[in-house]
């Protein structure tokens, strides 16, 4: 709910409609709104939602949950995936950490505890990769272990549930689950959910991509399997020049595979650190080469998704989309569906407000919802890994939510002096919407102006301050810019500095 209370500055905050021009005039000073309208859905035409946050992270306990997976099984069971890690800092990767999985059986609306399924002392086992095997209706789940505080890795294990994910077999820890493959060069499965292709002559098969960096050698390779899991081998392997990590893989609707990695170096600008590449031969070979996407986000994990049915062929890709590539926040799922996949993206915020996001998965639930499991948090996407399901429809219809902008001024501005003004912006569902406040003095013979970008926790509002206003009649204005799914809104009003 918006808070319509008194601001700081001495202006009372209101909310409205436009006022009267002749309103206008008797006010001195004056807090205006302005805003944008918006024709809803009928009620009936929506699909139904869920919000939930399987894994919650206990700092005082030092357990933290990090690096989601989920997948829908084939009797419509959601398993969310994740690792437990306890160390003094959840960014820690080499701690003792096991992998846990939390079952929903509503959509991901309501989950069970977390339970572990992988574990081995104080080594870290993680990465947490999972495929559902649509002819056996078993659940696969990879993970890496690698002992605790060491760089090397022991090898892959491969875990399996015949009952809905209820149960999985046990992770053995003298290592007859564990397998090294011949090429197999070391490495970090996904994390996020693997892939078994659905149609051409490879259909069936797994395949799990890997990002590696060992020997002074950094690329990105895939291991696939075609009897289930029984046996493994290894597929494309693409030696690169930068540190490529944290693999995601779909298939395209002609059977062709995206597949895509992000690199980390300091010689890579921001924001273009996200590569991808095709393959034709269900993962053996790349047929195109790695090039970068261009995709406006952060240099981090993302899952990717192509939707099939109803919407078939549109490829989803989740990361944080903040305007501002060195931060992670505003979790995005981006969507292509042009001749190259990948040429060009539109861009979907999960959430309206400004919140902190960092790691994703991506599943489809039917043929008109997805959902998103994803770590975030209200100060910091440390806290816990929520899940969300997003009607397919806003991926694609370009519908923004409506929004209004407000000013609160000085009763009594003095000239000389500094005029403080604060702009807010007022977005329903959300107290800390994103986006940013351009504001706006404008006079005869003086005019400034400053942008401010609305920061979390702050109720949508921020302080503008103009030195030195000389004496006279200006309009004061403000243009809140808000997301792809927020409408963007205006709002002015007269200020006399005498």
């Amino acid at each position: 709910m918006a808070d319509h209370g008194h601001d700081c500055s001495g202006g009372a905050l209101v909310s409205g409609g436009p006022l009267r021009r002749g309103a206008l005039a008797a006010l001195a000073a004056v807090l205006l709104v302005g805003g944008s309208t918006l024709a809803a859905a009928p009620a009936s035409a929506a699909p139904r939602t869920c919000a939930a946050t399987p894994f919650r992270s206990d700092p005082a306990k030092h357990v933290w949950y990090r690096i989601p997976a989920v997948v829908r099984t084939t009797a419509g069971t959601l398993l969310a995936f994740a690792e437990r890690r306890d160390s003094m800092a959840p960014s820690s990767d080499t701690g003792d950490t096991d992998v846990v999985v939390a079952r929903s059986t509503d959509r991901g609306c309501t989950w069970s505890a977390p339970r572990v399924v992988a574990a081995n002392g104080t080594d870290t086992v993680g990465n947490p990769a999972p495929v559902v095997d649509r002819d056996t209706g078993e659940v696969l789940l990879l993970t890496v272990d690698r002992p605790r505080g060491g760089t090397s890795y022991h090898g892959l294990h491969l875990q399996r549930s015949s009952d809905d994910g209820r149960t999985f077999t046990p992770y053995d820890r003298a290592g007859k689950d564990l397998f090294r493959l011949p090429g197999w060069a070391g490495g970090l499965t996904g994390p996020g959910h693997a892939l078994q292709l659905a149609s051409g002559p490879h259909s069936g098969r797994i395949v799990v991509p890997i990002g590696y960096e060992r020997d002074g050698r950094a690329g990105a390779y895939a291991i696939v399997s075609d009897d289930h899991g029984a046996t493994w081998s290894t597929g494309f392997d693409s030696q690169g020049a930068d540190h490529r990590q944290e693999g995601t893989v779909a298939e395209l609707p002609d059977g062709r595979l995206w597949i895509s990695y992000h690199e980390q170096s300091a010689s890579i600008p921001v924001g273009r650190g996200r590569i991808a590449a095709l393959s034709s031969d269900g993962g053996a070979t790349l047929s195109t080469p790695f090039t970068r996407l261009g995709l406006p986000t952060v240099s981090v994990q993302a899952s990717s998704l192509v939707l099939t049915g109803k919407h078939a062929g549109l490829l989803l890709v989740s990361s944080p989309g903040t305007p501002d590539p060195s931060v992670r926040r505003v979790m995005t799922i981006f969507t292509s569906r042009t001749a190259v996949p990948g040429a060009s993206w539109t861009r979907y915020p999960v959430a309206l407000d400004d919140t902190p996001a960092s790691y994703s998965d991506l599943v489809q639930l039917d043929d008109e919802t997805v959902g998103i499991l994803y770590e975030t948090g209200r100060r910091s996407w440390h806290e816990g890994i929520a899940f969300r399901t997003v009607p397919v429809a806003a991926l694609t219809a370009g519908r923004a939510t409506a929004s209004k902008a407000a000013l609160a001024l000085p009763k009594h501005a003095r000239a000389g002096r500094t005029l403080v003004v604060t702009a807010r912006a007022i977005v329903p569902g959300t107290s800390s919407p994103a986006g940013s406040l351009t504001v706006r003095v404008t006079g005869k013979h003086w005019t400034r102006t400053t942008t401010l970008r609305i920061i979390h926790g702050g109720g949508g509002k921020r302080v503008a301050s103009f030195a030195r206003v000389p004496k006279g009649r200006y309009t004061v204005s403000v243009v809140y810019s808000g997301s792809p799914r927020i409408r963007a809104a205006t709002a002015k009003a007269a200020l006399r500095v005498r």
